[in-house]
């Protein structure tokens, strides 16, 4: 999995991810999977993603809050959001 989370961090900006995020949480939640208060927690944490202008913090970051994510939902779900996410931003 480290090795598609540093994929992942070099090929999706921080738009991509954050959306793919919220939406891995939301299908968790609607799946029931995730309660109510560990969703808001889990939203108030994505709020906090933040581009860095030195790439390698950059990527950094990017692989800390792709960890952080993956405790609320499967990475699957998550990388399937990346997926989806980042073919509506082509369109």
């Amino acid at each position: 999995m480290q090795e598609e989370f540093l994929a992942v961090c070099h090929k999706h900006d921080w738009g991509i991810i954050t959306r793919a995020a919220k939406r891995a949480l939301e299908e968790e939640m609607t799946i029931g999977r995730l309660q109510t208060k560990e969703y808001e927690k889990a939203l108030k944490a994505i709020d906090t993603f933040r581009p860095d202008l030195d790439l390698n913090k950059d990527c950094d970051n990017k692989y800390k809050a792709l960890h952080g994510v993956v405790r609320w939902c499967s990475f699957k779900r998550l990388r399937d959001g990346l997926d989806a996410v980042a073919k509506e931003a082509e369109s």
